[in-house]
């Protein structure tokens, strides 16, 4: 007589069930199958996502001296291995692995957790079709899963193109632009723009003022002077054109209150995406091709979407890790609290741009995905919540 199965042996199958569902979802797409090595070179992440990257990662120094790291994401070691393999055209990987990131003290939040997802990437623009395509993938993998989430909607682009809309000094358009690589940045950065004036730094000046071969040389011989060691792949130019950046944001014209107003005005915009879009043509008519694009996508996915469903667009919303510049998507099970989100993706077209570097076939390629948590899937589908 076969024993019932115990607590622990039904929680495993559970997320099993979960992981099958997604990968069942993802299925009919065609996708290759792939992995990465669990254990990866800092540098790749350093380098692709900042010096952020390192508070949330496991890193341990091998023994060459080298910094690697526990795998804190896939997208970055699949696309690489992706390109590796030289695609003619389009190509989709999708992957069943672990993840380990850091997290607060008392968090909730798992350190380690499975994901299950899939990279696309194309030689040629995705329409906004094909990119409401794989929201609609993420959804059904979660219905599969047996549970009904909240979709958040959010668009980079498009609030880039609300920044770009209220004529800021380029030096400071630059610099917002960039905070949306950062989760929570866009704020901290319009907070630093209201506040005084900032003080110059007198060696990024005497840098700026340089020929940009000559800048990279200065600081290279600085470099050695000091003994700092260069981390995440930078290069002397590198820090060259950041500290030039610098001296330029420290020199231009300080944004108006008035600009600082109507871009925070533009990015709180969050309620049901035709409402925002409609809020958002309203308060700047000149976003045109960024909202109709928006707009397009989300008259793709609403034939997707289904009853019971809520879905919110939101201006403001970025995902990390926070390498996506286009339309960006999330999946929510408000009942899980602190571990509400279940996973989401996005177009994120400068990072593969970044692996492709000296890769002339894919230095123009475009790229989006998703993944998703099987065990928070398998606990927002029990009956008991």
């Amino acid at each position: 007589m076969t024993s019932a199965a115990t607590p622990q042996r039904q929680a495993i199958d559970r997320v099993d069930a979960a992981a099958a569902a997604v990968r069942a979802a993802i299925a009919r797409h065609g996708p290759g199958a792939a992995t990465a090595d669990i254990l990866q070179p800092a540098g790749l992440y350093l380098e692709l996502l900042g010096e952020d990257i390192r508070a949330r990662a496991f890193t341990l120094t091998g023994p060459d001296g080298g910094e690697w790291c526990l795998r804190p994401d896939m997208t970055a070691p699949i696309v690489r291995d992706v390109l590796a393999a030289a695609p003619a055209g389009q190509a989709a990987a999708a992957y069943d692995g672990l993840v380990f990131r850091r997290q607060a003290r008392g968090s909730t939040r798992e350190t380690e957790f499975r994901v299950v997802g899939m990279e696309v990437l194309a030689p040629a623009a995705f329409t906004p079709e094909a990119e409401a395509d794989l929201v609609a993938t993420a959804l059904e993998a979660a219905r599969s899963a047996g549970v009904t989430p909240r979709l958040k909607l959010g668009d980079i682009a498009l609030a880039r193109a609300v920044i770009a809309a209220v004529g800021l000094a380029p030096a400071w358009e630059a610099r917002i632009q960039r905070a949306f690589a950062r989760t929570g940045a866009p704020g901290a950065v319009l907070g630093e723009a209201e506040a005084g004036a900032r003080d110059g730094d007198a060696v990024g000046e005497a840098i700026a003022a340089l020929p940009a071969d000559r800048a990279a040389a200065v600081v290279d011989a600085l470099l050695v002077r000091s003994g700092a060691p260069m981390v995440g792949g930078r290069t002397a130019a590198d820090v060259a054109r950041r500290l030039t950046a610098k001296s330029d944001l420290a020199r231009a014209d300080r944004p108006h209150p008035d600009q600082i107003a109507r871009i925070r005005a533009a990015l709180a915009v969050e309620a049901a995406p035709a409402a925002a879009f409609e809020q958002l043509a309203g308060a700047m008519p000149s976003l045109g091709p960024a909202l109709e694009t928006a707009a397009a996508r989300w008259r793709a996915l609403s034939a997707h979407v289904g009853a019971g469903v809520e879905v919110a667009f939101s201006a403001g919303f970025g995902r990390g890790p926070a390498y996506y510049d286009g339309f960006v998507f999330e999946l929510e099970a408000p009942a899980l609290g602190e571990r509400a989100a279940l996973g989401g993706g996005g177009r994120y077209d400068d990072l593969l741009r970044r692996l492709a570097a000296g890769d002339a076939v894919h230095a123009d390629w475009r790229a989006m995905g998703f993944s998703l948590r099987p065990l928070r899937l398998a606990d927002a589908a029990e009956p008991a919540r």
